[in-house]
């Protein structure tokens, strides 16, 4: 598929995405006025919308080759480290549904931006950035028992206030997003990216345990540490995912 028909791909995907927002939006508002015959109306619609958004995904996928099965990787991490750490089911599904679209918002980047092998230039970067913003504006319309749009939102928040997009510290960042933010950074660190060859897990958990209580939480760092030691299936995924990357 060539640019241009990747492009007139993800604008036929937007438009899309926009069509079932504004359903979505009229549903909630009929929902709100108790209006309990269409629940098979809303579940028709949060599951269109999630398809779409599916798709999205595998569009940014083609868009920027370099996160080709990130987000998937990036879930199974993250659900395992929740699960190390004792967090519900409900908690760990809103977890694993937030770190499937995590990078949604990337269809808003330009597609130089994402596989630029120099440095980014500070409007570049910025660009970049505002990722998280437009992930949160997709997913906020669909009705969940949780809120998603809120993690897709704080993942690139830091503890120490370095993160973005509002430089959030600590308990102001949701213990959620601080798990997807371990995860999305360690999956990251793995991986090649147009602008710096993958790190070895050794040197990635090292950058970790000097991080931990400081940018990551200590816990979330403990528990991924004790997972990469004992975890034989999340073992076999990581090799897999690494084994995919190399090819």
């Amino acid at each position: 598929m060539n640019e241009q028909e990747m492009l007139g791909k993800v604008t036929r995907l937007e438009q899309e995405t926009a069509r079932l927002r504004a359903e979505v939006h009229a549903l909630s508002q009929a929902l709100a006025k108790g209006d309990e015959a269409l629940a098979t109306t809303e579940i028709r619609l949060k599951l269109a919308y999630l398809a779409t958004i599916q798709a999205l995904v595998r569009a940014i996928e083609a868009k920027d080759p370099y996160t080709v099965g990130h987000s998937a990787m990036v879930a199974k991490v993250a659900v395992s480290v929740a699960r190390q750490l004792g967090l519900s089911d409900d908690e760990r599904e809103r977890i694993r549904i937030a770190a499937t679209l995590l990078d949604i918002g990337k269809i808003g980047v330009p597609g130089a931006i994402l596989v630029k092998e120099e440095e980014l230039s500070a409007e570049e970067l910025s660009a970049l950035r505002e990722h998280v913003k437009i992930g949160a504006q997709i997913v906020e319309p669909v009705i969940y028992p949780w809120d998603i749009s809120s993690l897709l939102y704080q993942h690139h928040e830091r503890l120490d206030g370095s993160g973005y997009p509002e430089g959030l510290r600590g308990d102001d960042i949701e213990f959620e997003a601080r798990v997807l933010a371990l995860a999305d950074a360690f999956v990251a660190m793995l991986a090649n990216r147009a602008y710096r060859k993958a790190h070895d897990e050794k040197e990635v958990m090292k950058y970790f345990y000097d991080q931990a209580g400081k940018t990551f939480d200590d816990a979330c760092v403990a528990a991924l540490a004790q997972l990469l030691a004992g975890d034989e299936e999340l073992r076999r995924d990581l090799e897999h995912f690494n084994a995919a990357l190399s090819q």
